[in-house]
């Protein structure tokens, strides 16, 4: 549980270069490379990005390039201590910095605080925002609050104006399961608030999120053996999406058979009922090289890889 809450706090931490353990990768990845998503129904003319990640012989993706019709648009270098992400920096096709992120970490390698500091391309002056993270834990090695600060500067190091904070406290049960999030502005004010309710099996079975004088809640649904077998998510009291993760009808195994493709989930909604499924295939490793993702019988989005090994 103490790894479970270490990785709810990294992840927040949303600028990471990451390792091939994060990405899920097996063998010795060199390049791992991401084509633009092909949508059935693309929703506007947006055009897709191809992503390429190098990782060293430890690895660690050292380095990131983003591709927009053959033109590099922008990259990202990342440099690690001891096998910790220190800083991330991302430049332009220009060679302009545009971002630069740092991270430090306490002496027991938990992250300490982190630091990104943006170049504000719409502004008609040079602008960076920045913003700011800290993290305190508790004996128990979970993180006990977070705080936040957004503000802007004309100059990477000059005057700090316009500064917002806020900050979060996390509780937990006697099992080190988080149970309550609450957030706050500056003046201490409550913001939103996530709570998490388990029963004896140590599942979750409801969480709720508050903000303002609205609420949303979902509830989870177990089998005999303990498998997630439905979520239900509600508005206030209002039924509004339901999940099914295994109970399928004689029609949508015929489906699923006829598509070969792999269950995924039922999904009911005001849209209706939909039956979610794909085909994945992969290389002699173990990697994925193509999803195939179907919504009922039509093919929804298509997802190309290409590895390079070492």
């Amino acid at each position: 549980m103490e790894e479970l809450n270490l990785m709810n706090v990294m992840s927040l931490v949303n600028t990471m270069g990451g390792s091939l353990k994060s990405n899920r990768l097996e063998g010795r990845v060199k390049v791992f490379k991401t084509f633009p998503e092909t949508w059935t129904n693309p929703l506007g003319s947006y055009e897709g990005y191809t992503e390429l990640q190098y990782f060293n012989d430890k690895g660690l993706n050292i380095r990131s390039e983003y591709f927009q019709k053959d033109i590099l648009i922008r990259s990202s270098f990342y440099e690690y201590k001891s096998n910790l992400i220190v800083s991330e920096k991302t430049f332009s096709n220009k060679q302009e910095l545009i971002v630069y992120s740092e991270f430090n970490y306490y002496n027991d390698n938990k992250i300490r605080s982190t630091k990104e500091t943006r170049l504000d391309e719409d502004s008609k002056t040079t602008l960076y925002d920045v913003d700011e993270e800290f993290f305190y834990y508790n004996s128990l090695n979970n993180i006990e609050k977070r705080e936040q600060n957004n503000y802007s500067i004309p100059h990477i190091e000059s005057k700090v104006s316009n500064k917002e904070s806020c900050y979060t406290l996390y509780e937990y049960d006697d099992s080190n399961r988080i149970i309550k999030e609450s957030n706050f502005d500056e003046s201490d004010n409550i913001t939103s608030v996530s709570e998490n309710y388990y029963n004896d099996l140590g599942q979750l079975i409801r969480d709720k999120q508050t903000h303002d004088d609205s609420y949303y809640t979902t509830e989870y649904n177990y089998d005999k053996k303990g498998s997630l077998f439905s979520s239900e998510r509600y508005m206030e009291d209002e039924k509004i999406y339901k999940s099914l993760r295994k109970n399928i009808e004689k029609k949508d195994i015929e489906l699923i058979t006829k598509l070969g493709s792999e269950f995924e989930c039922i999904s009911e909604d005001e849209h209706g009922r939909t039956v979610w499924s794909s085909v994945i295939k992969y290389d002699t490793i173990g990697n994925m090289i193509k999803k195939t993702s179907y919504e009922n019988s039509d093919i929804m989005i298509v997802q190309k890889f290409e590895l390079e090994y070492y």
